[in-house]
């Protein structure tokens, strides 16, 4: 009978790729992959961890793709002058990148979490170990500064109440 082996360096993997999906707005590839995470030889410290971070990607990447096709909404009514439906649509914009940032600090939470647990602050610093867990650590950034970019887009747009108080 083989013995199940654990795999840090396999897991950051796995939590990069779906970071990975997560920026190419494919929800359901998120899904299937993170859907698979419970089959997965993962040590009894890490489960409540890893389960934090597929739920928390899950949730963020159905945020991104509603955020990117509301901004596309939120210009098109802007354009054609029905302001009362485009600052409704820029609340809940706002609202879902507050969800989203949310969720992107549960994930880098769990992502530490995960770090401590396999020491890879103990690793060399050209190890295996700490490239696959920078590499997680650098997909949190993107999605960050892709959920910026968002914000400045929606900012741009004028209709955010922030904005909206200042034209007053």
């Amino acid at each position: 009978i083989a013995k199940p082996v654990f795999s840090g360096i396999s897991l950051l993997n796995y939590y990069t790729d779906a970071l990975d999906l997560v920026l190419q707005k494919d929800t359901t590839a998120v899904t299937a992959r993170l859907e698979k995470i419970p089959f997965a030889h993962i040590p009894q410290s890490l489960e409540g961890t890893t389960e934090s971070f597929a739920t928390s990607i899950i949730s963020i990447s159905h945020l991104v793709i509603t955020i990117d096709e509301d901004l596309v909404r939120l210009v098109a009514l802007r354009g054609q002058f029905r302001l009362d439906e485009a600052i409704k649509l820029a609340d809940q914009i706002s609202d879902n990148l507050s969800r989203a940032k949310s969720e992107l600090i549960q994930i880098e939470q769990a992502a530490q979490t995960t770090g401590t647990v396999l020491r890879v602050f103990s690793a060399p610093e050209t190890s295996n170990l700490r490239k696959s867990y920078n590499e997680v650590l650098d997909r949190i950034d993107k999605i960050r500064k892709m959920l910026d970019l968002y914000e400045e887009l929606l900012k741009a747009t004028g209709l955010t109440p922030e904005e909206l108080l200042k034209a007053t």
